[in-house]
């Protein structure tokens, strides 16, 4: 009888110590730094402070590059300040009519989707405004 009061009582404290709830968890607070924590992946969009929807500006370059994602595919350059190098960009911009030849400025507005694919980024991206375009 002992044995088994023992075993219940450990249960039912594993129980409530598994429900323990963790405030990183809150899908409103994500950034590209803590996401690439939490999934143990490296980040594709290296840039800091993405946070679910903080509008930001960034530049948009005059032409995709080759890149290897889930699989082989075309990104688009982008960087945050004129005097940053090109990052690709994985993921579409919902919105966003690209044209090569063009340097953009856009303002871009990240929302966190837990249920995208695992081979996509967090985030999914919607332009809200296009700030330039200018012809290279």
């Amino acid at each position: 009888m002992k044995i088994f009061t023992v075993v219940s009582l450990s249960l039912i404290a594993l129980t409530f110590l598994s429900c323990n709830t963790n405030d990183n968890d809150d899908l409103s607070n994500l950034t590209s730094k803590n996401t690439q924590s939490k999934s143990g992946m490296t980040s594709k969009v290296k840039m800091v402070d993405w946070q679910d929807g903080e509008e930001k500006v960034i530049i948009v370059g005059p032409n995709k590059q080759s890149c290897v994602g889930a699989y082989p595919m075309e990104c688009l350059q982008i960087k945050e300040n004129q005097e940053d190098n090109w990052t690709n960009f994985y993921d579409g911009i919902m919105g966003f009519d690209y044209e090569p030849g063009y340097e953009y400025v856009i303002k871009v507005r990240p929302e966190a989707d837990p249920y995208r694919p695992s081979d996509a980024g967090f985030f999914m991206y919607t332009l809200v405004e296009v700030i330039s375009k200018t012809e290279i």
